[in-house]
Order: C-alpha cells, then structure tokens, then sequence
C-alpha cells in the first residue's frame, strides 16, 4: 500500500492509466520470471511512453478571502 501512495503522489493520472494498460500486456509471471530481455522490453516502453507524452500541466485554486 506505502507503494501505490506513493505512485499517487509522483505519477499524474494519464501516467497510472499507461502504467496499467502496460501491466495487463502479459501476466506478472511472464514479465518477472522470464527473461531479462522481457522485464527490459516493458522497461523500454515505459522509457517511451515518458518521452513522448508531454508536460503535465497543474491547475492551481487559490481561495479568495471573503470579504464582509
């Protein structure tokens, strides 16, 4: 669980969606006790898919003071 809030906070929603759709391409077994060249072709996806997406852009609301 410490892991998934930390993705939270790192990763914007665009960036999780990618990293799911990426895990549901094989099984965990496949990926993690395969080969090396496997666990690295995801690897290189995810390499891809950081360079190509973009900026992320924040949108901040700041609260007004209330006047009387």
């Amino acid at each position: 669980m410490r892991e998934a809030s930390s993705l939270k906070m790192r990763y914007s929603v665009r960036d999780r969606r990618e990293m799911h759709r990426i895990s549901r391409l094989q099984t965990d077994e496949t990926v993690f006790l395969g080969t090396k060249k496997m666990s690295r072709r995801y690897q290189k996806m995810w390499e891809r898919w950081l360079e190509s997406k973009g900026c992320d852009i924040a949108i901040v609301f700041e609260e007004q003071p209330m006047s009387s």
